[in-house]
């Protein structure tokens, strides 16, 4: 601590200091309560299109969007065997069947702030939210052969409040179906039955009257969208859905991962640090907004964020590199002044002895 102290009593140095801290607590200040961090991150994150950029298949997807190569992980690919997913014929059927066995245990809903691996086993014991549930979604539809995405809607203009949900595509429909699978539901037109995809139930919830039929996916589960509460949450979302460019799951996991230095920490915040590493890895998918009139004043908003946060990461690695400079050259100063008086020292003590 004296060394410290010395090393600091520069005063170039203490500015860079007491800037460098004073950014770090902005920055952190911005972060609370958690659903401020998620929007710190979709700033970094977010883009828009318009609605029929969204609309590609398995066969055209678009080169930018982020998927995983090879094989499945171990964990996915042996519990897609065991049940039995790449046995349905029906891409529909099958996808209902993951959907199954994601839903049905989950009783306590935790969120879990854990790896893939971890996330599969804390739902098989009852925990988890959507976003755990559509993420775990994504690893077992690309170990059973579909092709799934993820979409999410806001109802804080793009922060950490909403709902995510799973879309997955069936080649004998020619379509992409929506599938809720934390709320035990997907939606089917009233009068043809056919499934309905992600762009198509926004529109419904957009509409005067919502005429779509509800069809749980588990029927010993109960389905959590009633008329009087859960519509008219949809509803204040409706104009602020988005898609996550990429449904790579298991290489963000890996890419992001920060090992045994997670254990050392609360498990939200390694959580957090994770995910902002995908970010400036690269690996993290973009989220991609379907942009309308009423919610250019939110984009607009976010994207004055994003370039807030980058000034502010870029002048705080600025300073803790010169910080590092300034450290270092204290610390030759300090060395030499050491030498300097030893040298000192050792002549007053040859004189005494002459």
């Amino acid at each position: 601590m004296r060394l410290l102290a010395r090393l600091l009593q520069g005063s170039a140095m203490r500015v860079n200091v007491v800037v460098l801290l004073g950014l770090l607590g902005y920055l952190a200040s911005l972060s609370f309560p958690s659903s401020e961090a998620v929007r710190l991150r979709n700033a970094l994150l977010v883009d828009a299109a318009p609605a029929s950029a969204f609309e590609w298949t398995p066969d055209s997807m678009p080169p930018d969007f982020k998927t995983d190569r090879g094989a499945a992980g171990a964990l996915f690919a042996r519990i897609a065997q065991e049940q039995g997913f790449a046995g349905e014929q029906s891409e529909f059927l099958r996808a209902l069947k993951i959907a199954r066995h994601v839903r049905e245990p989950m009783t306590k809903f935790g969120p879990i702030f854990g790896d893939l691996e971890v996330t599969y086993r804390q739902i098989q014991n009852g925990d988890g939210y959507c976003a755990d549930a559509t993420d775990v979604f994504l690893a077992l539809s690309r170990a059973a052969g579909l092709h799934a995405r993820q979409w999410g809607f806001s109802i804080d203009q793009f922060g950490g409040k909403g709902h995510a949900i799973n879309e997955v595509y069936d080649r004998q429909l020619r379509q992409w179906i929506y599938l809720d699978v934390f709320f035990n539901y997907y939606l089917v037109d009233a009068q043809t039955e056919r499934p309905l995809s992600a762009l198509q139930v926004r529109a419904a919830l957009q509409g005067k009257e919502f005429n779509a039929k509800i069809v749980p996916i588990v029927a010993s589960r109960p389905v959590d969208f009633n008329y009087d509460r859960r519509l008219r949450w949809f509803r204040s979302g409706a104009e602020h859905w988005f898609l996550w460019w990429g449904n790579n799951v298991e290489s963000l996991d890996q890419k992001s991962s920060i090992g045994r230095l997670s254990n050392a920490m609360p498990a939200v915040l390694a959580r957090a640090i994770e995910q902002f590493r995908g970010v400036a890895l690269g690996v993290y998918p973009h989220m991609r907004v379907v942009e309308t009139p009423l919610n250019e004043d939110d984009l607009s908003a976010m994207l004055a964020l994003k370039k807030k946060l980058l000034f502010a990461a870029g002048t705080v690695s600025v300073l803790a590199v010169l910080l590092l400079a300034q450290a270092a050259a204290a610390w030759q100063r300090h060395r030499a002044a050491r030498r300097a008086a030893r040298r000192l020292e050792d002549g007053a003590a040859a004189h005494e002895l002459r």
